[in-house]
């Protein structure tokens, strides 16, 4: 038991990097791990499922994926999105924009993931 979540954060930071000691999230580097931590001391918590955040605003965005609220409509075809990015990536559906481009090969794709 710890007496605050600072000193918990500052324990699990000399376990191993993979596995958040306060919320059990993975990590693929040691950087991702550091600023993970300072979510938990902002204390931007999801009360519903306990994600971690590092601002307010992303917190707020994250909970209408619970309440359901989508305050993005598209101007084309009606549908809503919970946040602007995924307006805007579903936007491209319309326009047949490809922004992201390929260093490799030279294809362009509509989204970068």
């Amino acid at each position: 038991m710890f007496h605050s979540m600072v000193s918990l954060v500052n324990h699990t930071k000399g376990h191993s990097t993979d596995l958040c000691g306060v919320c059990g999230t993975h990590f693929d580097s040691e950087e991702n791990f550091k600023l993970h931590l300072k979510t938990h001391i902002n204390g931007k918590v999801c009360d519903v499922c306990g994600k971690c955040f590092d601002s307010q605003g992303n917190l707020e965005m994250h909970m209408r994926t619970h309440t359901g609220e989508k305050l993005f409509l598209c101007s084309e075809c009606g549908k809503s999105f919970n946040c602007r990015y995924n307006l805007m990536r579903h936007i491209r559906t319309h326009t047949g924009e490809k922004p992201y481009l390929c260093n490799t090969c030279g294809r362009s794709f509509s989204d970068h993931a």
